[in-house]
């Protein structure tokens, strides 16, 4: 899934007025030519069929995997446990690169972050264009709430 969300995030934000979105991702597909980054699904419904089938799979094997540690009962030794708790560690760690960076409200932080370090308080004045500059944020300029 996560190797799939940056075609689907590509295709996701084509029917939307963001031309600094759509000059993100064209940049990405260039440098990722070999990738069909732009291409790979043809509307917003292949991208919510293509997000939703694999995690119906994944959401049954973790309920299956439940299962099987409910009724092995005490069967289930400390080892069995700290494997789960590795997979999940790991789990997160592949997720960070899913979908939701992709996001405005992520971008909207790393913008409000810039202006900080440059000695900017967004909590005052809006948002600079030195701000978001090289970024795929596509937001009207807005204090930070």
């Amino acid at each position: 899934m996560m190797l799939m969300s940056w075609p689907q995030a590509a295709t996701l934000w084509d029917g939307q007025w963001a031309p600094r979105t759509h000059e993100f991702f064209a940049q990405l597909a260039a440098a990722l030519s070999g990738l069909p980054l732009l291409t790979l699904f043809p509307d917003n419904r292949s991208v919510v069929v293509a997000h939703t089938i694999p995690l119906a799979i994944v959401t049954g094997a973790a309920l299956a995997l439940w299962l099987m540690v409910q009724r092995a009962g005490d069967a289930a030794n400390a080892g069995t446990v700290r494997l789960l708790k590795h997979w999940a560690v790991a789990f997160a760690a592949v997720s960070f690169f899913a979908f939701p960076i992709f996001t405005q409200d992520f971008w909207l932080s790393a913008a409000w972050g810039r202006m900080i370090a440059d000695g900017h308080n967004p909590y005052y004045i809006d948002m600079i264009d030195e701000a978001t500059s090289g970024m795929p944020l596509d937001h009207f300029a807005m204090r930070m709430p």
